[in-house]
C-alpha cells in the first residue's frame, strides 16, 4: 500500500464545513479507570483509548469520546475519535475514503465522524497523527518502501529528525511541485520544532496552488484557507501577531465562510486588547460554527473583558448546554455571576467547576480551598 496515496487522499478531504452537532450526540456510559485515577483528566481517558485502539477498537471508542467531552479544547481526542471510526469501518468504506468517493459524503455516519476530524484540525492542524497509520496498516497489503512512506512512518514513531531528513530529500527531488511531500514536511517540521521551515513549506504550497488555479491545470487536494490558517497559527507561535492576522485574513479571502479564520482574527484582536473587535470576530465565527462550545467560551471571555456580563452569561449557558462536562465554562460563569452580585449563583457554578475539574488544575485547587473556607465561615455564623 502506498502511504503517499493515502496521505494525499487525507488532505483531499479537508473540506472545512461547519462540524455536525458533535456535542448533541448521546454520550456512551463513562468507562472506568484504574482505582485512584482522576476521572476528570482527559489525558487518562485518551491514553487508555490509545492502549486499546488496535486490539479492542470498540472498547477504545468511549475513552476517546469522554476525553473530548471533558476537554473539548483539545485536538487529540477528536482526531482519535475519527481514526477509531475509520479503524472500525469496513475495508470498502476506507478505500472509498482514500479514493475520495463522493457517495461517501452522503452517509450521515461518515459525515458525523469526519466532522470530528475537522474539529481536531481547527483545534490544532499539526496534531500528531500516529493513529491514522494504524487505520491504513490494517488494510490488506503492505506499506511501500518509498522515501515518503519511510518519512511518514518515522514521524508517527516520534523519530522526527530522521523523518525530517527523509522528507527534505523528497522535496529536493520533487522541486516546487512536490506538493504532497512539502505538506508532509511541514507537519514533520512542526513536530521537530522547525517552525520557520514549516512556514516556508506552507507558503510555497499556497503559492503553487494559486498558480495551478490560474492555469486551471489540476484540482489539488488541499484547501488554501486551511494552509493559511496553519500559517497564521505558526506566525502566532513565533510571536509575529501582524503576520498571523494577515494570514487569517487571507484565509477568509479564500473562503468567507471559514469560521476558524474569524476565530484566528479574534484571538489576535484579544492579544492586542482590541476586545470589542474580537467580540465581533468571535460572533462571526460562532454564526458559522454554532455548535462549537469552546468557541462560545472564548467569546464569553471576550465579553467578560468588556464587562458585558449578561451577554457573556448567555454565551456560557449555550456553551454549557453543548459541553456539560467541560469545567472551564462553569468557572467563568461563576466569575460573571460574582461580578453581577448574584452570589448564590456564583457559588453554584464554582461548585460545579470544582466537581468537573481535574485534580491537577491549580485554579480548581484554589477554588476548592475558597469554598471550604466559606463553608466553615457559614457554619461558624450559625447559632
Amino acid at each position: 500500500m502506498r502511504l503517499r496515496l493515502l496521505m494525499r487522499a487525507l488532505v483531499c478531504l479537508l473540506v472545512l464545513l461547519a462540524p455536525a452537532a458533535i456535542g448533541a450526540q448521546a454520550d456512551p456510559p463513562r468507562p472506568g479507570l484504574p482505582a485512584g485515577s482522576d476521572g476528570n483528566d482527559w489525558e487518562l481517558y485518551f491514553d487508555r483509548g490509545v492502549l486499546l485502539f488496535q486490539k479492542s477498537p470498540m472498547d477504545a471508542a468511549p475513552y476517546f469520546h469522554w476525553a473530548s467531552r471533558i476537554d473539548p479544547s483539545r485536538a487529540e481526542p477528536y482526531f482519535a475519535r475519527w481514526a477509531n471510526y475509520l479503524f472500525r469501518a469496513d475495508n470498502e468504506e476506507v478505500y472509498d475514503y482514500i479514493r475520495g468517493e463522493e457517495s461517501l459524503w452522503r452517509k450521515p455516519a461518515f459525515l458525523a465522524a469526519d466532522s470530528l476530524r475537522v474539529r481536531a484540525f481547527m483545534r490544532n492542524p499539526f496534531v500528531h497523527r500516529a493513529l491514522e497509520v494504524l487505520v491504513y496498516d490494517r488494510l490488506p497489503g503492505e506499506f511501500s518502501a518509498s522515501r515518503d512512506t519511510r518519512a511518514w512512518l518515522a514521524y508517527t514513531e516520534g523519530k522526527f529528525s530522521q523523518a525530517l531528513g527523509l522528507a527534505a530529500r523528497s522535496v529536493e527531488r520533487g522541486g516546487p511541485r512536490a506538493l504532497g511531500s512539502r505538506y508532509d514536511r511541514a507537519l514533520i517540521a512542526v513536530a521537530a520544532g522547525e517552525m520557520t521551515l514549516a512556514l516556508t513549506d506552507l507558503r510555497t504550497l499556497v503559492d503553487e496552488l494559486r498558480k495551478l488555479d490560474e492555469k486551471q491545470m489540476v484540482r489539488f487536494y488541499a484547501s488554501k484557507e486551511q494552509l493559511l490558517y496553519m500559517i497564521g497559527l505558526l506566525h502566532n507561535q513565533l510571536g509575529d501577531r501582524v503576520a498571523a492576522r494577515a494570514a487569517f485574513g487571507e484565509a477568509l479571502v479564500e473562503d468567507a465562510a471559514f469560521a476558524y479564520g474569524y476565530a484566528g482574527l479574534a484571538a489576535m484582536s484579544r492579544v492586542g486588547r482590541q476586545h470589542a473587535q474580537a467580540a465581533t470576530e468571535y460572533a462571526q465565527a460562532i454564526e458559522l460554527a454554532p455548535d462549537d462550545g469552546h468557541l462560545r467560551l472564548l467569546q464569553a471571555q471576550t465579553l467578560f473583558d468588556l464587562q458585558r456580563y449578561e451577554p457573556a452569561a448567555i454565551e456560557l449557558e449555550r456553551a454549557i448546554a453543548l459541553e456539560p462536562w467541560y469545567a472551564a465554562p462553569q468557572y467563568l460563569m461563576g466569575r460573571v455571576r460574582e461580578r453581577q452580585g448574584r452570589e448564590a449563583d456564583a457559588i453554584r457554578h464554582y461548585e460545579r467547576f470544582v466537581a468537573l475539574a481535574s485534580q491537577k488544575d491549580p485554579i480548581a485547587k484554589n477554588m476548592r480551598f475558597r469554598l471550604e473556607l466559606r463553608a466553615r465561615s457559614d457554619t461558624a455564623k450559625r447559632p
